[in-house]
């Protein structure tokens, strides 16, 4: 789909990633995430119908422009699915973000305890 509509995730924000998951599962999927202190908001949906993509501000609904940029010269365009099999054991997959959540934090810390030392 974001193939599809020339929607480059990576490509707004070296800091943020898009994740698309099936409606039922979209709740869920935020609570794992904030759990481990990372902010994920739900932005959208996806319908049936003609490959277009519409963008909703302030209540108005335009016409979605993709970004025309990237945040670095170095950063590629990727564009390729993952994985698309559905994934049945919730619990396992909950534990792995937890620990790339912690993962993120401690390497956060290791960063800002070497700049601090460096000044």
């Amino acid at each position: 789909m974001l193939d599809a509509l020339e929607i480059d995730y990576l490509g707004v924000s070296l800091d943020a990633l898009l994740v698309v998951t099936r409606p039922e599962d979209a709740d869920a999927v935020i609570d794992v995430v904030q759990s481990t202190g990372v902010t994920m908001k739900k932005i959208g949906y996806v319908t049936e119908g003609p490959g277009d993509a519409k963008l909703v501000t302030g209540g108005e609904m335009t016409d979605f422009i993709p970004p025309r940029f990237r945040e670095s010269a170095y950063t590629p365009p990727v564009k390729k699915v993952v994985d698309t099999t559905p994934h049945d054991d919730f619990e396992a997959m909950k534990k792995r973000v937890a620990r790339a959540g912690d993962a993120a934090r401690d390497k956060k810390e290791r960063v800002l305890a070497a700049l601090r030392q460096a000044e």
